[in-house]
């Protein structure tokens, strides 16, 4: 039994600004799905063109399948994907695939999912399961498919705050679950971007945290759906191509990659740190008000992503003194669900 069958395919794509040149490839590549691809939900965050011109003249699908939201103006993340989920549940088909609008999905990629027994995964993970495609340029975890267990688990994130707890450092292995498949790593979270899922699984969380406005919503949403009993997997024969970096990764050396607290802390200009300040705004309140289970280890925790990095990072970096007070405030804004779109003139 293949994966997708005919007509069952929801694909949704958020773009903004102008990004045709990205746009085009992306949404071309799905005519690889064939007769699978049901309808496109378009949305348009806040876009810089005639939307509906661009694709009468630059894609090779069919018009009536595509759905457009228009958003005059970029309601982030959160706005632009959570509406445009809400609009795909509506639709017909059973599954949600979910892209970035620099995504493309390698025709290697979809040969490899439809030879996927959907009945053998359900065996051997259970019967609720998304796939997380693999996004080898862009994945923070280079030892993800050179490993044959995870820790990414419901133990594993329990009081972590920021992906950081106290008791990894001296309990590592006691949350090591060996893979039922080497090839196949189980994520706790993921990105929107390559995220495959029945709709009906949906049902089992809320709508899309829409105050984060940037960043942490998808980490959010996927977190609830492992909470939910939701298995998430990444098989790395199953892939999409990025075809722009992200803006935490060098520009030089695209495998060397940054987290919000070393971007946070090292980052030498000041108008730089917009990005990483809702990245880590918004990881504090999803670590209050979904990890946190208990208040000695996660009070711990806490403190100590408060403390260590200063005096990791002051030796390093001129800029530190300088950064930490804004480091300071994107904790205690995410502690307190103080969220939105943040006036980004605090950073000139």
């Amino acid at each position: 039994m293949n994966y997708l069958k005919k007509n069952n395919l929801t694909v949704l794509i958020v773009t903004y600004s102008d990004r045709r040149k990205y746009l085009k490839r992306s949404l071309n590549s799905l005519k690889l799905f064939g007769n699978c691809l049901k309808n496109i939900v378009l949305v348009q965050n806040g876009v810089d063109y005639d939307l509906m011109s661009f694709l009468k003249k630059e894609i090779s699908l069919p018009l009536e399948i595509f759905h457009l939201i228009i958003h005059k103006e970029n309601t982030g993340s959160s706005g632009g994907f959570g509406d445009g989920i809400e609009e795909a549940k509506s639709l017909s088909g059973d599954f949600l695939f979910i892209l970035d609008d620099d995504n493309v999905v390698p025709k290697q990629s979809i040969s490899n999912l439809q030879e996927l027994s959907l009945k053998s995964l359900e065996r051997a993970y259970d019967s609720r399961i998304a796939i997380s495609f693999y996004r080898p340029k862009h994945d923070q975890d280079s030892l993800k498919f050179k490993r044959k267990f995870d820790f990414i688990n419901k133990s594993y994130v329990k009081n972590t705050v920021v992906n950081f707890s106290i008791m990894h450092k001296f309990f590592k292995k006691r949350y090591f679950k060996k893979r039922v498949n080497p090839k196949n790593a189980e994520l706790f979270f993921a990105p929107y971007s390559g995220l495959l899922i029945e709709k009906e699984l949906l049902k089992l969380v809320p709508p899309v945290f829409k105050d984060f406005y940037l960043y942490g919503d998808d980490t959010r949403l996927t977190s609830q759906l492992s909470y939910a009993g939701v298995k998430i997997i990444s098989i790395e024969c199953i892939f999409t191509k990025d075809l722009e970096q992200s803006w935490y990764q060098n520009k030089i050396e695209i495998k060397q990659q940054k987290n919000s607290i070393e971007l946070f802390l090292t980052s030498k200009d000041q108008q730089n740190m917009w990005r990483p300040f809702y990245t880590l705004r918004n990881e504090i309140y999803n670590s209050r008000t979904l990890h946190k289970k208990g208040n000695l280890i996660f009070y711990v925790n806490l403190f100590l992503l408060v403390l260590i990095p200063f005096f990791i990072y002051l030796p390093k970096n001129k800029n530190v003194l300088r950064n930490y007070k804004y480091y300071l405030k994107a904790i205690k804004d995410g502690y307190f669900g103080r969220l939105g779109k943040i006036n980004e003139e605090l950073f000139k």
